[in-house]
């Protein structure tokens, strides 16, 4: 992921400058990605792959728990050095390490045939 991937004002819709990703269905987490790749600190809920997606970049609550999202709604987490951590958070998922991590795969298994 690059900062390209979203406009950094894009995260300013939120005046605390916070992704906020509460679906259930959310099963991987792209949009949990893309916000932090275009600078947005995000909140999540603990389903699926958002907390993988999210890491060190943001704060996650108990699907389904009105009262512990409303508390990261009213008091977002702040992370120091949130640039760095962003970066080091997306490298691994990066399009191009991912499709070369599949093409790895394919030829491992085509190479046991």
């Amino acid at each position: 992921m690059s900062p390209e991937v979203l406009p950094r004002k894009a995260c300013r819709l939120f005046p605390d400058n916070s992704l906020k990703i509460h679906e259930i269905g959310e099963t991987f987490g792209l949009v949990v990605l893309e916000g932090i790749a275009a600078g947005c600190t995000a909140i999540g809920s603990n389903h699926g792959g958002v907390p993988e997606a999210v890491g060190p970049c943001g704060a996650l609550f108990p699907a389904g728990n009105i009262d512990a999202l409303a508390e990261l709604l009213i008091n977002p987490p702040v992370i120091p050095g949130f640039d760095r951590l962003a970066e080091e958070h997306l490298a691994p998922f990066h399009p191009r390490k991912v499709a070369q991590e599949y093409l790895e795969l394919f030829e491992r298994a085509l190479s046991r045939r």
